[in-house]
């Protein structure tokens, strides 16, 4: 129940906008929603300048991608999991 996750976040990151704003750490910028550091998902919200979020382009991490080359890891589900919920059950033939 509730509100679904990302849009959860993207109303945290507008307040953390607001609060930014307040404070005057940024004057011409945008709040980034990053990932903490552990095992459980949470994210923090950090201020950026414009210019940082619009070139920033990142490559999925090695450990997400199968050795076969074109699958993903368990860490990736595991990684991504909180972001998308449940996953529906596929079958191979």
């Amino acid at each position: 129940g509730g509100v679904p996750l990302p849009l959860r976040e993207q109303l945290e990151a507008g307040r953390a906008a607001v609060r930014f704003a307040l404070a005057g750490r940024v004057k011409r910028g945008t709040v980034a929603i990053e990932r903490a550091a552990g095992p459980a998902y949470r994210v923090k919200y950090a201020a950026r300048p414009i210019e940082a979020a619009a070139r920033i382009a990142k490559s999925m991490p090695a450990k997400f991608i199968a050795r076969n080359g074109h699958d993903v890891t368990k860490a990736f589900v595991e990684y991504a999991r909180p972001l998308v919920g449940d996953l529906p059950r596929c079958e191979t033939i």
